[in-house]
């Protein structure tokens, strides 16, 4: 995804959670319709295809539009809000993926670094959530103080926690 795009959908999901999950709805359509024109042999269905897939290309941008530009950038908690959902997405994945071996047996050295991982992996997650909410707090209460340094520091710190790699799978 584009890095304006990618942007303008941060803001819609915390701004117009409706609006997000129908911009999914049809990038998910576009998908489906940009695999029927590669797969279709006949040029009619694959010009209706086409011409659907710029309709909903349409509707999306009159949805995204409203949260294109400099001026549609999230609040430093609206970030840290964004930052935290991230975290607690990859944490519910990492439990999926626990569930999905729970009775299978550590037959191999292979199956107990996989267990192993998932450990690492959930402890860091809830290890980076704990710390970026410590800083949201600390974010909220320099804004509230107008402690324009304070909201400086607590930004600066979300983008180290974010960007801090998580263990690696070795495979």
């Amino acid at each position: 995804m584009q890095p304006a795009r990618n942007r303008a959908y941060r803001v819609l999901r915390r701004r117009d959670h409706e609006g997000f999950d129908r911009v999914l709805g049809i990038d998910a359509e576009i998908n489906k319709r940009l695999i029927q024109v590669e797969g279709s042999k006949d040029n009619a269905q694959k010009k209706q295809f086409k011409e659907e897939i710029e309709s909903l290309i349409e509707e999306r941008n009159s949805i995204t539009s409203k949260y294109d530009g400099e001026e549609n950038q999230l609040t430093l908690l609206e970030r840290f809000e964004d930052a935290m959902e991230d975290v607690d997405q990859a944490i519910e994945d990492t439990l999926a993926d626990f569930e999905t071996i729970k009775d299978m047996p550590l037959d191999t050295e292979k199956d107990e670094e996989a267990v192993l991982y998932l450990t690492q992996r959930l402890s860091a997650l809830r290890n980076k959530k704990q710390e970026l909410k410590q800083e949201y707090y600390n974010a909220s209460a320099a804004e509230g103080a107008g402690n324009v340094e304070g909201m400086a520091r607590a930004a600066a710190r979300m983008e180290e926690i974010a960007s801090q790699a998580l263990p690696r799978r070795r495979d």
